[in-house]
């Protein structure tokens, strides 16, 4: 993308004009103070949607691509039960679809066939309504605010945030200002390793602990991020809006590609930002990333007391930490630091198993050969062979 069409676009998402049909929203929104403050169901969404229509609508010829809508609802099908219902809100199939739309969101809905990530802008003055989605999402506030809802947790997303939500969770988001400017870009499941998960080092514990977070197992229902409007990223961003929308050849690989390096630089430049839910088994402090980075770059001759009084933690204190941000013991850990980065250096096929055994952390062959062959089953030179 030329830098003219890129500095316009961001300049558009950072003083964004209300649309048409936003227009139309604010106003429904104001005559429905009942509803001011509250979340509403699925069913509830649908009803407050064919209200609209029902009172403001028109059969005259008003099809959504005609109402400068999101681009997002011109995709994957959306478009044609939206149509649908302004021509009939009547039609009670449509109905039935609009409110199971509403309750869980379904891939084969957002997306087009070809592609694994679909990307949209939020509807200023939608009321919020709970929902579950099938996909991964990630959003981002160029401009204004999102208030975000989850079952037990509230929270204002504010310029420069990113929240990245796991599939199945229950959530709910409005924004509710003329300034704001959300766009949220939605991942398939079944995908989202190849995006996320294959592009980050295997070895590197933060991306171990995101993994953790969003697969779902230490049962957090996001991971949030301040980048402080980090320009590389909302230009990474826009690319990414403006390649799903051209969906061009190879768009869909593309998009992968351009997402991918949305999550490297991110985690590089603001992984020390990351926060989890407060209401999650484990409590996430900011200073955890520093002690996995510690951890990281010391773990060949680093102690657990020497780290835990690094950091001004109690020896039990840094053993819960290190285990609900790792799954492992530290003594574990630091084994499978090791043996890790041995094997690396074996595939390199230039270093002695002397000098191997000495860059791990092991001062003698005899207990570098012990735990080698304890931690992958055959020795380091058998090992060394297959590679």
């Amino acid at each position: 993308m030329a830098n003219r069409e890129l500095d316009k676009t961001l300049d558009a998402l950072h003083q964004p004009a209300m649309t048409l049909i936003e227009e139309g929203l604010k106003s429904c929104w104001e005559l429905r103070p009942e509803l001011h403050g509250r979340v509403l169901s699925g069913a509830e969404m649908a009803d407050y949607v064919l209200w609209m229509i029902e009172s403001f609508g028109t059969n005259d010829g008003v099809t959504l691509d005609r109402l400068e809508t999101p681009s997002m609802l011109l995709g994957g099908g959306i478009a044609d039960l939206g149509n649908q219902i302004l021509r009939s809100s009547q039609d009670s199939r449509a109905i039935k679809e609009l409110s199971a739309l509403y309750e869980s969101s379904q891939e084969s809905r957002f997306f087009l066939s070809e592609q694994d990530i679909s990307v949209g802008a939020f509807l200023r003055y939608l009321p919020p309504y709970w929902r579950k989605d099938e996909y991964f999402e990630l959003y981002y506030v160029f401009s204004g605010t999102c208030r975000v809802y989850f079952e037990q947790e509230t929270f204002t997303l504010n310029p420069g945030a990113v929240l990245i939500v796991p599939p199945h969770v229950q959530k709910a988001c409005t924004c509710g200002d003329d300034d704001s400017a959300v766009y949220f870009y939605m991942l398939r499941k079944s995908s989202f390793a190849q995006v996320f998960d294959s592009q980050l080092n295997a070895q590197n514990l933060m991306a171990h602990f995101f993994r953790q977070a969003l697969s779902g197992e230490s049962q957090t229902p996001y991971l949030r991020f301040e980048t402080g409007q980090d320009p590389q990223l909302e230009e990474l961003l826009v690319t990414i809006y403006k390649e799903y929308n051209r969906n061009r050849k190879y768009s869909a690989q593309l998009l992968n590609a351009y997402m991918s390096s949305f999550f490297l630089l991110l985690l590089q430049e603001h992984e020390d930002s990351a926060e989890i839910s407060r209401k999650s088994s484990f409590y996430w402090k900011r200073e955890y990333a520093e002690i996995l980075s510690y951890i990281q770059d010391n773990f060949k001759d680093l102690t657990l007391e020497q780290l835990s009084a690094r950091y001004g933690y109690s020896r039990r204190q840094m053993i819960r930490i290190v285990q609900s941000c790792t799954g492992q013991s530290f003594t574990a850990l630091q084994t499978r630091l090791r043996m890790e980065k041995a094997a690396r250096l074996l595939s390199s096929q230039t270093a002695s198993m002397e000098l191997i055994a000495a860059e791990v952390g092991f001062s003698d062959l005899p207990g570098f050969y012990r735990a080698f062959k304890r931690y992958f089953g055959t020795t380091p030179g058998k090992l060394q062979k297959r590679m």
